[in-house]
């Protein structure tokens, strides 16, 4: 993990921690399998269901007789490490950020 998001983990205890990585394994995406699906379904908007962008996936399966999603599918191929990336790493410090707002804070109970 990058120094930030260790950064992050800080203010959180141990319990806190292992929910928040389990939810992370949980939901994370692959990026090899991202690629593969994106290189023999990408022209069927399968990568984007993949990826959780439902708008995007019925777009694509409504204009895939023009082929246009095939093509853009076979030029984005070798990109789909780093939107997996990028998409693990938001997810990541979306779901630190909600274990910390959840967090009761000591100083207003008090």
């Amino acid at each position: 993990m990058q120094i930030k998001q260790l950064k992050l983990f800080e203010g959180l205890n141990e319990k806190e921690t292992q929910l928040v990585l389990f939810k992370y394994k949980e939901k994370k995406i692959d990026g090899t399998i991202l690629f593969f699906i994106n290189l023999f379904f990408g022209g069927l908007g399968i990568n984007y269901f993949y990826r959780k962008n439902i708008i995007l996936g019925v777009f694509c399966i409504c204009i895939c007789w023009s082929g246009l999603p095939f093509l853009y599918a076979l030029f984005n191929s070798p990109f789909q490490w780093s939107i997996a990336e990028r998409h693990n790493r938001h997810l990541l410090d979306r779901l630190i950020r909600e274990a910390q707002v959840l967090k009761p804070d000591v100083k207003q109970i008090a």
